[in-house]
């Protein structure tokens, strides 16, 4: 029995509120299907962008076994796919994202087969066949062995890129794979440096001596068409190196799902159970640079030279302390990177002589190196159409502010004459700077969202 003035003592309970729960799921949700409304298109999602694992399973006689279970598990996010096999014993899982998986097989009477580490690729169908032995299903009968090199199931040519021979490649510069490309059968004409962008497209040549400049090459990234709609041609924009799954080039024999003979397929990264980050940084400076040798004294400076390329990525489940765990289920994977580079060029101009900038145009007089007909030119005050004698512009009647902008804004020439007459070096700034972000969740051991979301803004290739 509580007495007057005693409090009964409060019950707390941990954990999340279910109205809470159900909030964050909500928004969730909303948030997935706003990165999948980005990125889809009319066209069909996913096109290109997933493998297929098929196989038949028989016993040691050769004979087909049906009704085998078999289960095909993402080793980075722990994603299950199933299937069983059919009478003659055959099995077939589709939309698979490129990765590594493994695959189990499971048949009553018989020991479980198991094969890790089957790595798929882009558009690639591999062909798993699993033998199985009389016994029981607790044993087990492991197999490591690589996937066959000859696809038998498709008549395509091309090559492969995964993210290791992206990040180990030695490639001059990010901005791009370009040179990668080269890498593929039949690619020629690799025009734009692996450190530019190519503004109008990509227009390298497959198979001929003839560029692919309208409509003769597709790209996709993630199953969408990356193309410029008025040329028709493949987009140059993808995400950081770091954060491309691989890509896959068909330069001759593609499948009629692509529409086009040529396919560029680019597949970015999906995060996984572990959370995972990295920083780069890349510099180039003319500090480090050689002096260039020169047969004068003293020698000229170095050329301006400053190339810098930064940037990281940070992937993951997507959790929230107390209100969400995405653990085998919601992924996300954000990269960002910045270019910056000057580098030097030469420009050559015509600018007012040193006559000219104190008021003297007796050079444009008859028989004068700058005129320009046989009676010469008559210099007149436009305020007062008056005639300056010999060519000569009174002091007063030149503008000091005038004249200091002049001496500020046009550089004085570095020869005589009046048509070209100033060579110099200058300085040019290319600047590229592009963020993008990967969301994955599964909703059910067969249906998953997708979304991804790039950005990307290139400097103006400006004079400094």
């Amino acid at each position: 029995m509580n007495t007057f003035g005693e409090m009964p003592t409060p019950v707390v309970t941990l954990g999340t509120p279910p109205a809470r729960q159900s909030i964050w799921n909500a928004l969730l949700c909303a948030g997935l299907l706003f990165m999948l409304t980005l990125a889809l298109t009319p066209i069909s999602f996913g096109q290109g962008v997933t493998g297929t694992i098929t196989g038949t399973v028989t016993d040691a006689s050769g004979a087909a076994i049906k009704g085998a279970h078999v289960t095909i598990r993402a080793i980075e996010t722990n994603a299950v796919r199933s299937a069983m096999s059919s009478e003659a014993g055959n099995y077939k899982v589709t939309q698979l994202a490129p990765g590594r998986y493994s695959v189990t097989i499971e048949s009553a009477a018989f020991k479980k087969y198991q094969q890790d580490d089957v790595t798929l690729n882009i558009d690639q169908i591999a062909e798993i066949n699993a033998t199985l032995r009389v016994g029981s299903q607790l044993e087990t009968i492991e197999v490591t062995a690589s996937n066959p090199v000859l696809q038998t199931e498709q008549s395509s040519v091309g090559l492969v890129i995964d993210s290791s021979n992206l990040q180990n490649s030695p490639l001059n510069g990010r901005l791009m794979v370009l040179n990668l490309m080269a890498l593929a059968p039949g690619v020629q004409n690799v025009a734009t440096a692996q450190d530019a962008v190519p503004a109008f497209g990509v227009t390298l040549s497959v198979g001929t001596g003839r560029r692919n400049s309208y409509g003769g090459m597709a790209t996709t990234l993630d199953g969408v068409i990356n193309e410029e709609v008025s040329l028709e041609r493949s987009e140059a924009e993808i995400p950081s190196i770091d954060a491309l799954q691989e890509f896959k080039f068909i330069t001759n024999g593609a499948p009629a799902e692509f529409g086009r003979a040529s396919d560029i397929i680019v597949v970015s990264k999906s995060g996984a159970n572990k959370y995972h980050g990295e920083l780069l940084e890349f510099n180039r400076s003319k500090g480090t640079a050689a002096k260039p040798y020169s047969f004068v004294t003293p020698a000229p400076a170095r050329s301006a030279y400053e190339r810098n390329e930064y940037g990281g990525n940070f992937s993951g489940p997507i959790s929230v302390p107390h209100l969400y765990n995405g653990t085998d289920r919601s992924f996300f994977f954000a990269a960002y990177e910045g270019f910056r580079m000057t580098l030097p060029g030469t420009l050559n101009t015509q600018e007012p002589t040193l006559l000219e900038r104190q008021g003297n145009f007796s050079e444009f007089l008859a028989g004068g190196p700058c005129a320009t007909s046989a009676k010469g030119t008559t210099i007149t005050n436009p305020l007062t159409g008056n005639t300056y004698g010999g060519s000569y512009v009174m002091t007063a009647d030149i503008s000091p502010v005038s004249l200091q902008l002049l001496n500020l804004l046009y550089p004085k020439p570095t020869t005589s004459g009046c048509g070209t007459n100033t060579y110099e070096q200058v300085s040019y700034n290319e600047n590229a700077t592009r963020f993008s972000t990967r969301l994955d969740h599964r909703l059910t051991a067969s249906d998953q969202l997708r979304g991804t979301y790039m950005r990307a803004f290139y400097g103006a290739f400006a004079t400094g």
